[in-house]
């Protein structure tokens, strides 16, 4: 099966159409297809939604998350604060 990126922004627009949905990863392989995309809130420029589709063989997998994902994202990264570049690849 082959979904375009349409079917899956309709999808997105009628969950929450008050936000501007893009698409930001797109993997097409033999055996399966992944698309992930981003809702923005465009009056606050906030990234408040994230949503991912997975699709392999007969199986497909959403994962939707929604909310401060900026919050969230500063809290996941604040461990690397100030180590940019500190790691090299053994």
């Amino acid at each position: 099966m082959n979904f375009s990126d349409d079917v899956f922004q309709e999808s997105l627009l009628a969950k929450d159409e008050s936000l501007a949905w893009e698409r930001i990863v797109k993997v097409r392989e033999e055996d399966g297809q992944v698309w992930v995309f981003v809702g923005i809130n465009e009056k606050d420029f906030a990234l408040e939604a994230a949503s991912m589709f997975v699709f392999e063989r007969d199986e497909l997998v959403m994962i939707n998350m929604d909310g401060d994902l900026n919050q969230m994202l500063e809290y996941a990264f604040e461990p690397a604060r100030g180590h940019r570049g500190a790691y090299k690849a053994g």
